[in-house]
């Protein structure tokens, strides 16, 4: 009998072992993705930028960034990596490129394609892009050198 209650222990940790497992193991699932964002690039050196951004995404809410980006190709390019962090703390990982196709009139005109890379809490294991259809809303150089920008863009998440 004492052997037999042991078998029964042993057999209902397994058990409850296995559903915790399945229940990490959720399906992921793609999702369209849409961004509006306010961004603000500063010089931190004639190599690196720091971008700042606070906006609104599906599945994120209201979401706060900062991230730290390289420039490439006579100021032409600039790839950054960054987090933006969801107003609940889950942190979405990504990286991208921006390129400027010029200024008009003290205007920023440019095109920027992203990667999502995984992240934190709902988004761990997180993949997707966005960019490719960017809106750009305004863009502009200020006295200091810093550039403001607005956008609205989408693409797809998986999570």
């Amino acid at each position: 009998m004492f052997k037999s209650k042991w078998n029964i222990v042993w057999v209902l940790a397994a058990c409850t072992l296995l559903l915790a497992t399945t229940a990490d193991a959720k399906k992921q699932v793609t999702r369209p993705l849409k961004i509006q964002s306010d961004a603000t690039v500063v010089y931190t050196s004639d190599t690196t930028v720091m971008v700042t951004e606070k906006g609104e995404a599906t599945h994120l809410g209201r979401f706060l960034s900062e991230g730290f980006g390289d420039i490439y190709s006579d100021n032409m390019k600039i790839h950054y990596l960054t987090d933006w962090i969801a107003a609940n703390g889950d942190v979405l990982h990504w990286e991208g490129d921006v390129y400027l196709l010029g200024i008009v009139d003290n205007k920023v005109y440019f095109t920027m394609k992203f990667w999502i890379v995984g992240g934190t809490g709902r988004f761990e294991g997180a993949s997707g892009d966005f960019g490719d259809e960017t809106e750009v809303l305004s863009g502009d150089i200020n006295p200091d050198g810093s550039i403001t920008f607005s956008y609205k863009t989408s693409g797809i998440i998986t999570y």
